[in-house]
């Protein structure tokens, strides 16, 4: 049901999601151990919110979450919660030819679940920077050459996100 307010209205349902999204995402940058660089912004707010819809709201008797409801599949851990926002990951090349010599993974950054069977995601390509889909990867420890690469990414953009983004 839709509700429109006039200006200067206050509609306590919205303001509180909103609220629930900035927590979450203040969380997050402050998890991560480098500075985000502020064209991470988005992903990480789409990333929030997506996980914000897999939870079961307290209103509902049955316990169906908003993301079940809209697509009618349940929540696979081993799928849909395999990674979190910000984690390295090698994403594996789809089209590479098994015995040259091109390398097989590329290094990323997760940014965004896509939201399909396969369980792929969308990752920035640190060779590239460029947003690409994987399905398959290995998560690893981030490693002190990307946390020094994504800093100098976050110093390089205008923007500036400190440990609070407003």
């Amino acid at each position: 049901r839709v509700n429109p307010s006039g200006a200067g209205q206050h509609v306590p349902v919205v303001e509180n999601k909103i609220r629930q999204i900035k927590e979450r995402v203040r969380a997050v940058v402050n998890t991560l151990p480098y500075t985000l660089p502020a064209s991470f912004m988005k992903y990480l707010v789409l990333f929030c919110v997506s996980r914000l819809n897999m939870m079961p709201r307290a209103t509902r008797v049955d316990q169906t979450s908003p993301r079940e409801l809209f697509t009618g599949r349940k929540v696979d851990y081993k799928r849909d919660l395999k990674v979190g926002f910000g984690e390295y990951v090698q994403a594996y090349n789809p089209a590479v030819v098994k015995n040259s010599l091109e390398p097989r993974t590329v290094g990323a950054i997760v940014l965004l679940p896509v939201n399909n069977l396969q369980g792929s995601v969308k990752v920035c390509s640190l060779k590239t920077g460029a947003i690409i889909v994987r399905d398959r990867y290995t998560v690893l420890p981030v490693p002190e050459e990307v946390i020094a690469w994504l800093n100098a990414l976050a110093k390089q953009q205008r923007r500036q996100l400190g440990k609070d983004p407003i």
